[in-house]
């Protein structure tokens, strides 16, 4: 979409901002998963407030979106710092 639509088309923010809540939601997303999908909506939000203005209903969800993308984010950074300081795997820090 980006190369046939453009950076700033709508469809293609729309697309970029999909495919960025797919992967921060996935549960087996791994950490720089996560990352990808907080840069990836940091991306998209920004271009969709240029192009759409800050009140676009797409501007107001991805700006929605990037605030939990980046919570999501900063709790598997502090889960993994964690399982690293207990040197334990995710499956038995997960039945704790």
């Amino acid at each position: 979409a980006r190369r046939v639509l453009g950076e700033s088309d709508s469809t293609t923010l729309r697309m970029r901002w999909n495919y960025a809540v797919a992967l921060y939601r996935d549960p087996d997303a791994s950490l720089d998963d996560i990352r990808e999908a907080v840069e990836t909506i940091e991306e998209a939000e920004r271009a969709a407030r240029r192009v759409l203005g800050g009140g676009h209903p797409t501007a107001m969800g991805m700006e929605q979106s990037l605030r939990h993308a980046r919570a999501v984010l900063s709790d598997r950074a502090k889960k993994e710092k964690l399982m690293e300081e207990l040197d334990v795997t995710a499956e038995v820090f997960d039945k704790v």
